[in-house]
């Protein structure tokens, strides 16, 4: 599906932000999330443990709080899902700010809105990106980036 949505960034993620399918506009915005591995790519995995989201996104602690915050909601509302803890322990024992922000208690639900993310070919481009969750499979989101060809500032 994401693919049908080139050249704007797309992705489909699952309430423990395991990205399903992605297209390859979304790659290239945010290196290093697709990677191949033997697990799936996991967004909130790459925002905390992958050294290059700090560069992607402009606003990288606002961003990482929020997607912690939208983390524990989705926690929340499916305590007996074993992949919640599983993820949510390894974030408290690799990244110090998870580990700090964790035990404030912040939910926040999906949305859409505006980011700052850094294009490795264009530089900090603002962007609206629209979250929709499928009608047959709510616990799915698709998300899809446009910069309406407008900038957030420096280049670099």
């Amino acid at each position: 599906m994401p693919l049908l949505l080139q050249p704007n960034p797309a992705y489909v993620i699952d309430g423990t932000y395991d990205v399903l399918s992605h297209n390859r506009a979304a790659e290239e915005l945010f290196p290093k999330l697709i990677t191949g591995a033997d697990r799936p790519a996991n967004l909130v995995r790459w925002v905390f443990l992958e050294p290059v989201a700090r560069d992607v996104l402009v606003d990288w602690e606002p961003e990482a709080r929020g997607l912690l915050a939208r983390l524990r909601t989705q926690a929340a509302r499916h305590p007996a899902d074993p992949r919640y803890p599983r993820l949510i322990d390894e974030l408290n024992a690799n990244s110090p700010q998870a580990r700090a922000w964790w035990p404030q208690y912040e939910v926040q639900p999906r949305h859409s809105g505006r980011k700052r993310l850094r294009h490795p070919g264009r530089g900090a481009i603002e962007y609206a990106y629209t979250a929709f969750h499928l009608a047959e499979r709510p616990e799915l989101t698709l998300v899809i980036y446009n910069d309406d060809g407008g900038t957030a500032g420096a280049t670099a």
